[in-house]
């Protein structure tokens, strides 16, 4: 029996949730059964690219990556060249009213469509969702990682019928981004598959190990450590977090609250206008972005998740895998991801509240730890498995 053929489509291999959704799905799939290749516009850019590199389909299509590519990430030449390829591009959709990126894309289809693949699958939402109809295959999957209706609030309610209509099943991986979804688009109801994001425990755990790898503003601090990890995004609202440790530090709790990600300049800026606003300059400490967050997890006494909504938050799942009580906002897929015998689930407004508790409580926060249990990805892979027909 000949191997399937399956392309995962991405738009970049950046830091986040779909890429790390990725790297945990690629080693459940049998290698004997399936020959699995990635597609991604900006394969350049961004730390999973050597994790996915010797997946990629091929090489970088070095216009797509000019028209995709963050020219304020680079400098230079190579920033002047991505300047003018983007000017240019604007000029020929002023002047044709033909979108440049678009043309590449389904020039580069057809180039893929030659391959004759068993299954495509968009592993990202927007213009990957897009591009794929135009990939010859025998099966289109389509993987939504987001709340579908908060989705076309941001987008302007664009019409994506017609592109969901061409995929055979769709993947999503929450109850609570089902119904979304669904709400929207009854019609396909039946195509719907949710398989929860997975995580891998044992990488996760083994990494947690690397000690070496702390700040030393971080092991040197020995009170009560809370963690907030994720991209720095109006979503992620870690700009709420300056007034919560200042309403902490009024009742004499003593803490800090290290955030780890990155983001762009302006909402980074703004985040730091808050704690500043806030005087909690000495209490917030932004560590940055960092390949390996796990050893500050684990060594954590909270993780702490401020998400305005999540699909799914792998930081909670991270967490629990290592042993690390969570509190996090009531946001939909919050009880499918964890139940508060795991950790707090509460309104943002009740944080400073649910927090100085738990810090002050030295019986109920070690109830917490004894009760806390990891996932079992068993299920999920079965279900992929079947998905892919492997």
């Amino acid at each position: 029996m000949s191997k399937r053929k399956i392309l995962f489509c991405i738009e970049n291999v950046r830091q986040g949730g779909i890429s790390k959704a990725l790297e945990s799905i690629l080693p459940l799939i049998d290698a004997n059964a399936a020959d699995v290749k990635i597609f991604s516009i900006n394969q350049n850019d961004g730390p999973y690219q050597s994790v996915f590199k010797r997946h990629f389909y091929r090489k970088q299509n070095w216009l797509l990556y000019a028209l995709s590519a963050y020219y304020t990430e680079h400098h230079g030449v190579k920033k002047a060249w991505l300047i003018f390829v983007k000017a240019i591009g604007k000029i020929i959709k002023r002047l044709f009213l033909r979108d440049l990126l678009s043309f590449a894309l389904s020039q580069e289809a057809k180039r893929i469509s030659k391959e004759e693949f068993d299954i495509v699958i968009a592993f990202s939402e927007g213009i990957i969702t897009r591009f794929c109809p135009e990939v010859k295959a025998k099966r289109r999957i389509a993987w939504i990682h987001l709340d579908y209706e908060r989705y076309l609030s941001y987008n302007n309610g664009i019409d994506e019928k017609d592109t969901y209509a061409s995929y055979d099943s769709i993947v999503i991986p929450s109850n609570h981004c089902s119904k979304s979804f669904i709400k929207v688009f009854p019609q396909f109801k039946e195509k719907v598959v949710v398989i929860p994001n997975m995580v891998d425990h044992n990488k996760i755990n083994k990494l947690s190990q690397a000690d070496d790898e702390l700040d030393n503003r971080f092991t040197s601090d020995d009170s009560f450590k809370i963690v907030s990890v994720g991209r720095i995004c109006y979503e992620k609202r870690f700009f709420e977090i300056p007034s919560i440790v200042k309403e902490l530090k009024l009742r004499n709790l003593q803490f800090k609250w290290y955030i780890i990600g990155s983001g762009s300049q302006k909402e980074t800026e703004y985040l730091l206008s808050q704690i500043e606003k806030h005087g909690v300059e000495e209490d917030v400490i932004m560590l940055g972005a960092k390949n390996n967050p796990y050893p500050y997890i684990r060594h954590s006494q909270l993780l702490a998740c401020t998400s305005l909504t999540e699909t799914f938050c792998y930081a909670i799942a991270e967490a629990k895998a290592l042993g690390t009580p969570v509190i996090t906002t009531d946001f939909g897929t919050a009880y499918e991801v964890m139940d508060e015998e795991h950790g707090i689930i509460c309104n943002l407004f009740h944080f400073a509240d649910n927090i100085y508790q738990l810090a002050s409580d030295r019986n109920k926060y070690q109830m917490l730890k004894k009760q806390l249990n990891s996932y079992n990805n068993s299920n999920r892979a079965d279900k992929l498995t079947e998905l892919l027909g492997i």
